[in-house]
């Protein structure tokens, strides 16, 4: 069956809003990265500075923003198998 052309326009701008998701995502990803960084780079233990609970929740925060890049690449594939 040979899709419509409003089906095929349709399943571009799915693709394209996924493509934006996706490079939104990873700019966000990127920010936490460089949080993380910056918070392990100015840790003192010898002082006491410790930003243990920030970091392991940036870590967290960093690994669902993974996960749901992951989820959006799949639905690309998925579409673009149509």
């Amino acid at each position: 069956m040979i899709p419509k052309r409003s089906e095929e326009e349709s399943l571009s701008q799915k693709i394209k809003k996924l493509d934006e998701e996706i490079e939104n995502l990873i700019q966000e990803k990127k920010k936490i990265e460089e949080k993380i960084k910056d918070l392990m780079l100015h840790e003192d233990l010898s002082k006491g500075v410790c930003y243990a609970n920030e970091i392991h929740n940036l870590i967290q925060q960093k690994n669902m923003i993974a996960v749901e890049i992951d989820f959006r690449e799949k639905k690309k594939k998925r579409l673009l198998w149509y």
